[in-house]
């Protein structure tokens, strides 16, 4: 299953032929990659819902790779386009805003259905436990505590992620209260989780490890 574009927020899981990346070559599902087409006087746009008619062209949430396909002219050619305006940083932007919007979903419902801990002193048990597999750090405004228990997920090898504040705090509409930290715990979740993460840091997120 694929990573599709969310709805009103809410992501959509779904199988479907691959797509090649211009950028590295890598083929993936559709929802795993950024879709891009020709707007308006040529300029190079993003297709969130995936819906635009006409020719698209598919890269890896990935800076080098939106970078590649362009210096390689690959994205060119896949439109049929001999040049195209291109701001690369604002394709970076609308793709990390749609990837946070789907992780803003994701940690809601996970709160409901008990898939986090959010209490540093409870997180630390998580963490003894070892029934952790990431933890979700605010970007701002990191208390003592919450610094203390990055050092001891860090210390486990567990992977640690920057997270946007306002997303991180989505997680509180499940019925949380966060503490500038959370703890996601192993299962499923983690797994949709960490992909979104994952494309999140390629684009310059902010991983902490």
């Amino acid at each position: 299953m694929s990573l599709a574009p969310a709805r009103n927020g809410k992501p959509r899981w779904r199988g479907d032929r691959k797509r090649r990346c211009l950028g590295c070559g890598l083929s993936a599902l559709p929802g795993d990659l950024i879709r891009l087409v020709r707007g308006e006087g040529g300029r190079l746009v993003l297709d969130v819902r995936r819906r635009a008619g006409g020719r698209g062209a598919h890269v890896c949430y990935s800076t080098s790779c939106i970078e590649q396909a362009l210096k390689k002219r690959r994205m060119h050619r896949a439109l049929r386009l001999s040049r195209l305006d291109v701001d690369v940083s604002r394709i970076v932007a609308g793709a990390t805003g749609q990837l946070e919007a789907v992780l803003a979903y994701e940690l809601t419902e996970a709160g409901r259905a008990g898939s986090l801990v959010v209490r540093p002193g409870r997180i630390r048990d998580a963490l003894a436990s070892r029934s952790v597999e990431m933890i979700l750090v605010s970007r701002e405004g990191v208390s003592e505590e919450v610094a203390w228990v990055d050092s001891l997920a860090q210390q486990q090898g567990i992977e640690r992620f920057w997270v946007d504040p306002a997303v991180l705090a989505s997680a509180g509409r499940g019925g949380l209260n966060i503490h500038g930290a959370l703890a996601v715990k192993k299962g499923p979740l983690a797994v949709r989780l960490e992909t979104i993460l994952r494309h999140l840091d390629a684009l310059g997120a902010g991983r902490l490890t």
